[in-house]
């Protein structure tokens, strides 16, 4: 049943992108309140959670050349190459997300819980200690 249940969660999340998708090729911008950010941080997690890491690694990495200093993105690359075994470049991330989430701003003022989030990279971080 919790299987069931994580597939409808992919499912609904690939519908609404394919949503936003539509809106954003007509141009309707009100419906569409995403900045480019969330937009790849969206696709990657749509990817992420489909066991496809290549493709989430790639829209994480556009993710964080829009804002590099949004944690999000260093936390979604932390957490691919932990699933590819390459334990070093996770805890480097990690680390780095750690240090952003930090200091974030929130300057677009997202849904975003720092303090839960930056519990969650310390947890991820101790491990992945040797």
């Amino acid at each position: 049943m919790e299987f069931l249940m994580y597939e409808k969660n992919i499912i609904n999340k690939a519908i609404n992108f394919v949503r936003v998708i539509r809106a954003r090729l007509r141009g309707e911008t009100e419906f569409v309140q995403e900045t480019e950010q969330d937009f790849y941080h969206n696709i990657g997690n749509i990817a992420f959670d489909s066991g496809c890491y290549r493709w989430a690694m790639r829209n994480y990495k556009k993710m964080v050349k829009h804002d590099p200093e949004d944690f999000l993105g260093y936390q979604r690359m932390a957490d691919v190459f932990k699933e590819f075994g390459h334990i070093k470049e996770a805890r480097e991330y990690y680390a780095s997300a750690l240090e952003k989430a930090k200091v974030f701003k929130n300057p677009n003022k997202r849904n975003v819980d720092v303090k839960e989030s930056i519990i969650q990279i310390k947890k991820e971080l101790d491990s992945l200690k040797e």
